[in-house]
């Protein structure tokens, strides 16, 4: 919050705090020098309380008030790059902690900082929210143009978050909180600020995902008898914590509908007791509330059990089928077509040509076979979105980064047992694949564009060319799902062509990544989806 001393940013701030009833809140590189300190709290009124750092920095980086009848705020600890607070209720209760990170920009300066929170950290066992800027990311997607980051950038950052288990808390508003304010290609885009919250706010406030009972489930889970071979030994404990979860859902949710439906009787029982005073238009509106949500009960159950279905098909020769056995091999035919065919023999690739291209130097070669260290896995872990789909052992990201201290150890031995004596427990080694279509006739997928020019000896020799391919490849062109486009000949010439190659013509024009591909300049009507998704791509 540069310019503090200036009066109209000052009303700004003031403003802002007035029109969202903020109770508590941080103020990050506010250049007020300490003798102005004083001067400028005043200025928010007497109802607000501040805490600043400036017994460890005269900068006045990090400034922390609250009002006074709504909250309290206890000072833990104090440096240049962090405030540490307990924010209590009115009676005096510890609510959570609060801590404010202004992290210095040199990437040396801030491993004290790393450190000094890591140790903080691990000592607590509240609610604990840690906000700033950070003056650094933690994955690639952190930054948008600009020189690439490197993994001395993030490497801290990660570590950090990976051994203290902490995750970002969701946020709105612009995905990049700082710009360099250039234009076009030459804006380079950061997301520095950030709020890390710890497992006991993601346990009680924020997602009810995983809290304290779940952390002690998957330790219990992972003390299970050792098993021969790494690998195994994990995939053992991962089946008993998803035995563990499904029992405790068993215990605790299961027939959750009959547990309503019970209450609602005897509710219903209680209202319908005339030795209890009543108001009679209260009970009258009750009672057909009751009967009304019965209804859509009812009506849900229903359709949910519709939807699990597939009464009638239609095949690709347009006949309906209804019998689920024929439904079945339809769907099976489809998608084997969908997924192409092998070819029996391959053509060797041709070694001569493949060494006139680039090849690696040496060193790069050397870097390919070093062994895998426990680093290396910890920043794999912290690379993957935790909106990622479950893989087969039915958890995603987001378990294995908030269990990471307890089941780490396990995953390390796991994974480093492959990598060093080639052994894979079979049943992690399945591929699953589910294909789901991304239009509305999935028949026409557009993988590929080839061009060239509408004559005989062009298109001739583009289909030579990819058949070379296939043959080096295995890789097979599924005529089902393909179509050759024409623009500027006439029928005859476009019917001639495409017999040539045994291809079906297509109609222009078609999509391609939600954009309209046509033989005429494209108008900003048919642009804009395209424009649409780029905008929210860079307004996260």
């Amino acid at each position: 919050m540069r310019g503090m001393n200036d009066p109209f940013k000052l009303k700004e701030i003031k403003n802002f705090l007035h029109l969202n009833k903020v109770t508590v809140c941080a103020l990050l590189e506010t250049r007020v020098r300490p003798h102005n300190q004083g001067k400028i709290q005043k200025k928010f009124g007497d109802r607000w309380n501040w805490i600043c750092n400036y017994s460890s920095t005269n900068k006045g980086s990090i400034l922390i008030g609250w009002v006074k009848n709504e909250d309290r705020v206890r000072l833990l600890l104090a440096s240049e790059q962090f405030i540490i607070v307990e924010v209590q209720n009115t009676q005096g209760e510890c609510v959570f902690h609060y801590v404010v990170v202004y992290g210095l920009h040199i990437i040396e300066d801030r491993k004290s900082l790393w450190v000094d929170l890591g140790i903080y950290v691990t000592g607590i066992q509240i609610r604990c929210i840690l906000m700033g800027d950070y003056n650094d990311v933690y994955q690639a997607v952190d930054k948008l143009q600009g020189n690439d980051i490197t993994h001395a950038e993030t490497v801290d950052f990660s570590n950090f978050l990976v051994d203290n288990c902490l995750s970002e808390a969701p946020s709105s508003g612009n995905f990049y909180s700082w710009s360099n304010k250039g234009h076009g290609a030459d804006r380079i885009s950061s997301r520095i600020d950030k709020a890390i919250v710890n497992v006991y706010w993601v346990g009680v406030g924020l997602s009810g995902f995983l809290t304290i009972w779940f952390l002690d489930m998957v330790k219990q889970a992972w003390g299970y008898i050792q098993c021969n071979g790494q690998m195994k030994n994990l995939w053992v404990k991962l089946h008993k914590t998803k035995e563990a979860i499904k029992l405790f859902h068993a215990n605790s949710y299961s027939q959750a509908h009959r547990k309503v439906d019970n209450y609602k009787r005897q509710l219903e029982r209680l209202q319908n007791n005339p030795d209890l005073n009543h108001d009679a238009a209260l009970q009258k509106s009750e009672r057909e509330t009751l009967e009304l949500s019965r209804k859509g009960s009812l009506i849900v159950v229903k359709v949910r059990n519709a939807k699990s279905k597939i009464a009638l098909l239609h095949n690709s020769q347009g006949e309906v089928l209804t019998d689920p056995r024929r439904i079945g091999e339809e769907i099976k035919s489809f998608y084997m077509k969908l997924l192409g065919s092998n070819t029996e023999t391959i053509e060797a690739i041709d070694m001569a040509m493949v060494r006139k291209g680039h090849m690696l130097s040496q060193q790069a070669c050397n870097i390919l076979i070093q062994p895998v260290t426990n680093q290396e896995i910890d920043a794999t872990l912290a690379a993957i979105d935790d909106s990622k789909a479950p893989g087969l052992d039915g958890f995603n990201a987001v378990f294995f980064k908030q269990t990471w201290a307890a089941i780490k150890s396990e995953v390390y031995s796991g994974v480093l047992e492959f990598f060093d004596y080639n052994l894979m427990y079979k049943p992690v080694n399945i591929t699953a694949i589910t294909l789901i279509p991304k239009v509305e006739n999935p028949t026409h997928t557009n993988d590929l564009l080839m061009f060239a020019r509408a004559d005989q000896g062009s298109v001739v020799e583009m289909s030579r060319a990819f058949q070379r391919f296939s043959r080096a490849s295995g890789l097979e062109a599924n005529n089902d799902k393909s179509c050759i486009y024409f623009a500027g000949i006439n029928q005859e010439t476009a019917n001639q062509l495409a017999i040539l190659i045994n291809m079906p013509i297509g109609d222009l024009p078609f999509r391609y990544l939600g954009v309209p591909l046509a033989a005429k300049k494209l108008n900003f009507t048919q642009c804009k989806p395209l424009i649409d998704r780029i905008t929210d791509r860079a307004h996260g």
